[in-house]
């Protein structure tokens, strides 16, 4: 019996279909963006700290960048993580031009007062389009309500997805707020 190689769009269909059960199986708060940071999947732990991640077209710099619930949750970490992903959407515009999604994205954050300022200033991308910007996991205090959770980013690049990337997310440890 021969068996028939599976073309392409089959391929990547059954890779995108395992992407999202592991997302689904974890149960760290775990996502599955695309190359423009738009959300594809993102597990229930995920979604109880980030409820906006499974709204139509959630966009993952849109929301760090320009959501003022953005700013309110990360509060004085908002510069450091809005640096970082100034430097994805920096490589995004470089290394993925052919996607439609990726300019008007960065007309949206030109035109945002803080953001469009962090754009032009933060220069450091020395790449050429091919490479990702530095993602090590960096630790970082962030606030739902009445917790400050301290929590710890992992960005993975699946290698039989490279146009996708997964985050899994692992909590540090947890603060009440003043006056809970």
């Amino acid at each position: 019996m021969d068996i028939e190689p599976l073309d392409d769009e089959h391929t990547e269909e059954q890779a995108l279909n395992n992407l999202r059960l592991l997302i689904d199986a974890l149960t760290l708060p775990a996502a599955l963006l695309d190359r423009a940071w738009d959300f594809v999947t993102v597990n229930d732990p995920f979604a109880e700290l980030w409820p906006y991640a499974r709204e139509p077209g959630a966009n993952l710099i849109r929301w760090v960048l320009l959501s003022p619930e953005a700013r309110q949750v990360s509060g004085n970490e908002w510069e450091r993580d809005a640096r970082r992903f100034v430097r994805a959407l920096r490589h995004a515009v470089v290394a993925h031009v052919d996607d439609e999604r990726i300019l008007p994205l960065l007309a949206e954050v030109e035109a945002d007062p803080a953001a469009g300022l962090l754009w032009r200033k933060e220069n450091r991308y020395r790449g050429h389009g091919t490479e990702v910007p530095s993602a090590a996991p960096v630790p970082g205090q962030y606030r739902f309500g009445e917790r400050t959770l301290t929590l710890l980013f992992h960005p993975l690049l699946p290698l039989e997805m490279p146009r996708y990337h997964v985050t899994i997310v692992t909590p540090l440890g947890e603060e009440q707020s003043a006056g809970a």
